[in-house]
């Protein structure tokens, strides 16, 4: 039997031989060769060898050897045996043209086992020795162990107190720590409506409380809806605030008592000639408004293009 000694580059740091074994095995007598020499090794019929070792991206075959660049083969890299209880499953990975094996593609691994009805540590057993509180896991459930060691209920998905019932109590459509499901807390400011968490102070649909919906021209500010055309205290925007004694017109703070744009109450706008006179509209040729307001003429005098006089106007 004859040693195979002639080999020709293939890689980086690999060496194959021109002949060699037909199997992927040290050593194949059928074949008519002996043991390749250390460090090669018999891989698709040929002696190889790998002294750099694994590249980037990849690993090694085994034994540290370079595999045949294109070769696919079987992987996984969980505990031994538990590829054979479902989920988990093996993967395959490819050796790259480097001449190393890729990741293991497609491999399922164990997990720590969880309440669903599935082996995750894959170890042929579902669901094992799983409990919480007085409860224990049935069937991807947690049910409680025996009537005797029923817990007040709580917000999480499971019947808790043993009654048939699962999260009764429990309101998530208002209540603030669970809104729109367990564990769903709002913030401290939000209330919780219809599910969902919202600010009260702000919000048209629910303002100041949970379905109080404003009226169209109107703003929630503070939790009340008001006409920021006209509210002093939220003149033009919610918080804008007029000073003293002024009015809100239009959205703007002004002197309805002198401003004949905005003049009362009403804000009326005063007509040409007119004056805003302590909030009314007053015609500065009058008796008692003689060219300004309150100047009024005497009892035998009369107002001639805003001036007192005790003749008969021209």
């Amino acid at each position: 039997m004859r040693v195979l000694r002639n080999y020709l580059k293939l890689g980086v740091g690999a060496l194959v031989a021109v002949s060699g074994c037909e199997f992927d095995s040290t050593q194949n007598p059928a074949f008519g060769c002996d043991a390749c020499q250390a460090p090669d090794r018999c891989v698709d019929g040929f002696c190889v060898r790998n002294a750099a070792g694994p590249s980037e991206g990849g690993q090694a075959g085994e034994d540290g050897t370079a595999c045949k660049p294109g070769k696919s083969e079987l992987c996984y890299e969980g505990p031994e045996g538990s590829d054979q209880h479902p989920p988990c499953r093996s993967g395959r990975r490819t050796c790259s043209a480097a001449g190393t094996f890729g990741a293991c593609g497609g491999q399922v691994v164990p997990v720590d086992e969880t309440c669903n009805d599935l082996d995750d540590d894959c170890d042929g057993t579902t669901d094992e020795q799983l409990m919480r509180e007085a409860q224990v896991c049935v069937a991807g459930s947690f049910v409680c162990a025996t009537s005797s060691t029923s817990v007040p209920e709580l917000c999480d998905g499971a019947d808790n107190d043993c009654d048939g019932e699962i999260d009764e109590g429990f309101d998530v459509d208002r209540d603030r720590e669970h809104c729109g499901g367990c564990g769903l807390a709002c913030a401290e400011t939000e209330a919780c409506c219809g599910g969902a968490c919202t600010e009260l102070a702000n919000d048209e649909q629910h303002c100041g409380a949970c379905g109080k919906q404003c009226i169209r021209g109107t703003t929630c500010c503070g939790g009340a809806c008001v006409d920021t055309s006209t509210d002093a205290s939220h003149c033009g925007e919610c918080g804008q605030r007029c000073a003293g004694a002024m009015s809100c017109c239009g959205g703007t703070c002004v002197d309805t008592q002198t401003d004949r744009d905005h003049c009362g109450a009403f804000c009326l706008n005063c007509a040409t000639g007119e004056s805003c006179c302590f909030g009314t509209c007053a015609d500065l040729d009058s008796f008692q408004h003689c060219g300004s307001c309150e100047r009024a003429c005497a009892v035998n005098e009369l107002c001639c293009s805003g001036d007192c006089s005790p003749t008969a106007c021209e």
